[in-house]
């Protein structure tokens, strides 16, 4: 194949199961694949990932690479770096796309640093021009900037969850998959020996109908409980902005924003929250938003179907009050 003609998806799985995220930027990349006339090709690295590479054909991807790790069973991230670096000097890519996750944002780094290219991160669109460069638009200095890389290639980019929309099966999937079996040549510098995973805790941000978001506006770790009590009442999910993330009341794993998620429920509610654009582009697919600041100044209210001014101390106990009984009603 002609090195122009690919654009990759490196995917993200974990115990044979392929992230949404990736799925969401492989329909991307089909839809520019279609409009450039290039080739949507996933990359699938690890053990045993039969699983996700027939997945990423199932979606669309014309091309899989499935680079098989005969070793550990475990994700290291020096040893990808090397494998997808060699990958990329034979093939030649134009454009390589990761998910904006911890794992992802390392591996794009350091695959960046190897190929000695640009990488932007946490995109929240991205569109070829007509001089065949990829555009790549994120949130910056109040607005939407404009990145592009029009010397160095590959161009890369990270995209979050939830950015894109998750593309359906087609019925009549051609893709090609092609194992390649891959081995350590040389010793890590550091490996990872087991791992140990955190039960998920409620819904997941990107699929839940309501979500319950609190900002730098909460006072403290015993009012993040009426978050997350709330959030539960809806059968929704705990949503933040950075600072609860920095005071540690929740895992950097539910922040909103640039940074962070991209959600599209069919009700937000921000408590607390100023409404700063790294926050809100995380948010305008939401289908109603409401929100609760003391602050009538404060620009969520630019961005919100309702908003109400006033303390949450006061609003959320009868607020939590009021679901209750409605729900014992129900019962």
């Amino acid at each position: 194949m002609n090195w122009k003609n690919q654009i990759w998806i490196v995917a993200e799985h974990r115990e044979g199961i392929l992230a949404a995220v990736s799925l969401e930027i492989l329909g991307k990349a089909c839809h520019l694949a279609r409009q450039a006339g290039k080739t949507a090709v996933g990359v699938v690295l690890g053990k045993n990932v039969d699983g996700p590479a027939q997945e990423l054909v199932n979606h669309g991807a014309h091309l899989v690479f499935q680079l098989e790790t005969q070793d550990s069973p475990y994700y290291q991230e020096e040893l990808a770096v090397h494998i997808l670096a060699r990958l990329a000097g034979d093939q030649r890519p134009e454009i390589i796309l990761l998910p904006s996750s911890s794992l992802g944002q390392e591996l794009a780094a350091g695959l960046a640093a190897r190929l000695e290219t640009g990488l932007a991160s946490h995109c929240v669109d991205l569109a070829i021009n007509e001089e065949g460069i990829l555009e790549q638009f994120i949130p910056a200095y109040g607005g939407i900037g404009k990145i592009s890389c029009p010397v160095k290639r590959p161009q890369m980019a990270t995209i979050g969850p939830g950015v894109f929309p998750r593309p359906a099966p087609i019925s009549d999937p051609q893709g090609l998959i092609l194992r390649i079996p891959v081995q350590e040549e040389e010793p890590l510098r550091a490996k990872t020996l087991s791992l140990q995973l955190d039960p998920p805790r409620g819904k997941p941000l990107e699929e839940a109908r309501a979500v319950v978001a609190g900002g730098a506006g909460i006072a403290g770790p015993g009012d993040w409980q009426l978050i997350e009590e709330l959030a539960l009442l809806l059968d929704g999910a705990v949503g933040a902005t950075r600072p609860p993330v920095d005071e540690g009341w929740v895992k950097e794993e539910l922040m909103i924003g640039q940074s962070g998620r991209t959600v599209q429920p069919d009700f937000y509610l921000g408590i607390g929250i100023s409404g700063e654009l790294q926050h809100t582009v995380g948010i305008e697919r939401a289908k109603m938003i409401v929100s609760i600041n003391n602050d009538p100044r404060a620009h969520i209210f630019d961005q919100s179907d309702y908003g109400i001014v006033a303390d949450y101390r006061e609003i959320l106990p009868l607020l939590l009050a009021k679901i209750r009984e409605k729900k014992k009603g129900l019962s």
